[in-house]
């Protein structure tokens, strides 16, 4: 994500196309820095999302990306999750496929295939 904006309403009406989905972390900005405090995604309308967020008011500022997918938006939120997973954001949950979508998280099945590949190889030897 290329730039924290400030999380005020006229600024994400100005900048947020309608009916877009897309993928966002709420933050605050200290020391010239952003620090995530959210990680979530909009399969429908990622301006709505944020403009009614239920923790705008503990963030500052908003940074996000706008997707061609909702296959792309769950992908690019569980990349973005296991990124910052360690700092103890709000939703400290693992993030939802997309409804009767059956998608996997790219991050979790490449571990889960590791470990499963490293078990076989175990058992080899």
């Amino acid at each position: 994500m290329e730039r924290a904006y400030q999380l005020a309403p006229d600024i994400l009406r100005s900048l947020i196309p309608k009916d877009k989905i897309g993928v966002y972390i709420l933050g605050n900005i200290g020391l010239n820095r952003f620090y995530p405090i959210y990680i979530g995604r909009s399969d429908i309308c990622l301006l709505t999302r944020l403009l009614t967020h239920n923790h705008r008011d503990k963030a500052t500022h908003v940074t996000w990306r706008l997707t061609s997918s909702i296959k792309q938006a769950f992908h690019q939120e569980c990349c973005l999750y296991h990124t910052y997973e360690e700092q103890n954001f709000l939703n400290g949950v693992h993030p939802a496929s997309p409804k009767e979508s059956g998608l996997i998280c790219p991050v979790c099945s490449c571990t889960e295939l590791d470990i499963q590949s490293l078990k076989e190889r175990t058992k080899e030897n």
